[in-house]
């Protein structure tokens, strides 16, 4: 279940914007919400606003995300940066989702170079009331994947050889060679 969506740098977003699902006080339509330990979480959300707000560039960047993660980083997609700028080309977009899975709060996100093609950072992260637990972390500027989370040695094994692919292609994201056990 989406807690929240940030995007940075895509598109007409110069500045983060964020959709959040976490509710504000509810008096009335109870069944609507979700409730999870100390927060509450609405169930379908609309946006809207006036033409030409950025309502279909924002939808954009929500399936943008996704297609990176599920595919790879479209070749054709070097000018969604934000265009009325033109620094901006020369910086990073930003993606980061917060996701509620299995009774479980994730935050996952990464940025990417759209001119250069590459991905230039990426985390995982468990949200553990106030606490942040690291599942991993990768840097394209520091040359590095490091897996913080403990795991056996044969999945240890074989993270070692998805690290290394993904140190070699720099387009795609180490997510998607990630196996979670």
């Amino acid at each position: 279940m989406l807690i929240n969506f940030k995007v940075k740098n895509f598109m007409s977003f110069k500045d983060l914007q964020e959709l959040s699902m976490v509710t504000g006080k509810v008096r009335r339509k109870d069944e609507r919400t979700y409730k999870y330990k100390n927060f509450s979480l609405l169930k379908f959300s609309t946006i809207f606003g006036a033409n030409a707000s950025g309502k279909s560039n924002f939808v954009n960047a929500l399936n943008i995300m996704r297609s990176i993660i599920i595919e790879e980083m479209p070749t054709t997609i070097k000018q969604y940066y934000y265009n009325l700028d033109d620094e901006s080309k020369f910086t990073n977009t930003y993606f980061e989702t917060e996701l509620l899975i299995k009774d479980k709060c994730y935050s996952y996100g990464f940025e990417v170079n759209f001119l250069n093609n590459e991905i230039v950072e990426e985390w995982l992260l468990e949200l553990i009331g106030d606490k942040v637990d690291i599942i991993f972390e990768r840097s394209l500027p520091k040359n590095y994947i490091e897996i913080k989370r403990k795991f056996s040695k044969e999945i240890s094994q074989k993270l070692n050889v998805y690290i290394a692919d993904a140190k070699r292609d720099r387009s795609l994201l180490f997510l998607s060679f990630f196996e979670y056990y």
